[in-house]
């Protein structure tokens, strides 16, 4: 186990290292391809594949950064983003962005102050809840030095997690700690491939944590109050995922009994909403022999499970591809795995998103060399009945990194990417956040 979170560990520190002079981008993808039946609310929907219409107004970033670990979420109709402005350079950390200090902006550029108190705000996060309130979760480290002095690059344990609501007309709650682990260490998993947050259907937010050496961690807020409870499993990466009825599911990669207790297993637990315990891991068998890692589950509007979860690579610092399958039967059974073949470079990072007809979308961060230097793409493809389509540059011309996506529960989805501003000739170039849409094509036939 150790070994492979320091595997982790410098995967994330040695990426830092590929990052690329960028700006904030923000996409509106509301297409699928196909007729996919019926929706919850008994209504049939066409889909059809959407165009793209960029907007928006450019949000300042301190010169020569670029934001790490991005995320967004919808308050009161309106987008907020938030992310780390991060040297773009590893010559550059020095100089530049000595302060770790995240930033918080509603997409049309107005910045918005950080949950007040003396805190580091580690991998915070924005998640949308109910009454048009805001939440931001963040760890706070327990060890001394918690900036890496020669390179600021991402942490990705914690001491404590943390938490905040904002309400765009009231302002920030007092932040209110969620756990601390007891010790000297930092022994949280709390980062983006690690843990996983989720938002029900009415707004309650869930959040799994694995941890060091512990049982996993698992954070319901529902009706303004906060409840923690422990899953008996051991796990290096996991995925929250409520379900429609009610339930909860929690997909993870760790120890795996019918492996002989191998910490590289991919199992399944469930919480039914009656009977208020944890189901038995159950091994997903379609694995395969490939390491996995990153897993991420959603629920679509159908109620159907959406698994997916990366393939490491053998031989080297990376992912050979990402493996996705669906059960209709709440984890009882499975499809058939469908298997996206990813870029072979180190350090590609994806990200999977349903759409309104419960058709998955999968965008691609990854890198190519130009003229001895490292240039980032951001790659596309989409699952048409059983084969995902060829991967497509989503911004042809353009140095692009840093991907997030959420839905906003319409079926539209919003990408968040780094992208590099063109024309820049100053070293290190300036940055802007520039806030793009993809206008729907979607029709709705009643």
């Amino acid at each position: 186990m150790a070994r492979a979170l320091a595997t982790s560990k410098l995967r994330l520190v040695v990426g830092a290292a590929l990052a690329v002079t960028s700006v904030w981008l923000i996409v509106q993808l509301a297409a699928t391809y196909g007729q996919r039946g019926a929706h919850a609310d008994g209504s049939s929907r066409a889909c059809s594949s959407a165009s793209w219409a960029e907007e928006g107004h450019p949000v300042p970033l301190p010169d020569g950064t670029f934001l790490r670990s991005p995320t967004v979420a919808v308050s009161s109709n309106a987008l907020y983003l938030s992310g780390l402005p991060s040297p773009a350079g590893r010559h550059d950390s020095i100089a530049f962005a000595t302060e770790r200090t995240p930033l918080l902006v509603r997409a049309d550029g107005e910045k918005v102050s950080l949950p007040p108190g003396p805190f580091a705000f580690i991998n915070g996060r924005l998640i949308g809840g109910s009454k048009g309130q805001l939440h931001f979760i963040w760890g706070e480290s327990g060890e001394k030095n918690t900036r890496m002095n020669a390179y600021p690059g991402p942490r990705i344990r914690v001491k404590s997690l943390w938490h905040a609501a904002f309400d765009p007309n009231t302002g920030w709650s007092k932040p209110r700690e969620l756990f601390e682990r007891a010790g000297d260490r930092d022994r949280l998993l709390w980062n983006s491939e690690s843990a996983d947050v989720a938002v029900t259907e009415s707004g309650g937010v869930q959040v799994v944590v694995p941890q060091v050496n512990a049982p996993l961690l698992h954070f319901v807020l529902a009706e303004d109050a906060w409840q923690t409870d422990t899953i008996p499993v051991r796990a290096l990466y996991a995925t929250v995922a409520p379900g429609a009825d009610g339930s909860t599911y929690v997909a993870y990669v760790g120890e795996d009994p019918s492996r002989g207790g191998a910490m590289n297993g991919m199992l399944i637990v469930r919480m039914d909403s009656k009977v208020r315990h944890w189901s038995m891991p159950q091994p997903i068998l379609a694995r395969g022999e490939h390491l996995a890692a990153r897993p991420r589950l959603l629920v679509g509007r159908r109620g159907g499970l959406h698994l997916a979860w990366s393939q490491l690579a053998a031989s080297r610092l990376g992912v050979d591809a990402g493996r996705y399958l669906t059960s209709e039967d709440g984890a009882a059974s499975w499809s058939a795995p469908v298997s996206l073949d990813l870029p072979k470079q180190s350090f590609t990072k994806w990200r999977l998103a349903l759409d309104a007809c419960d058709v998955p979308h999968v965008f691609v961060s990854t890198w190519t060399w130009k003229d001895s230097t490292p240039v980032s793409h951001i790659l596309y493809s989409t699952l048409r009945d059983t084969r995902w389509t060829t991967l497509v540059d989503l911004l042809p011309g353009k140095s692009a990194r840093e991907i997030e996506v959420m839905s906003d529960g319409t079926g539209s989805l919003h990408l968040i990417a780094s992208v590099r501003r063109e024309g820049a000739t100053t070293s290190p170039p300036s940055y802007d956040v520039v806030v793009s849409a993809l206008a729907s094509a979607r029709s709705l036939e009643r």
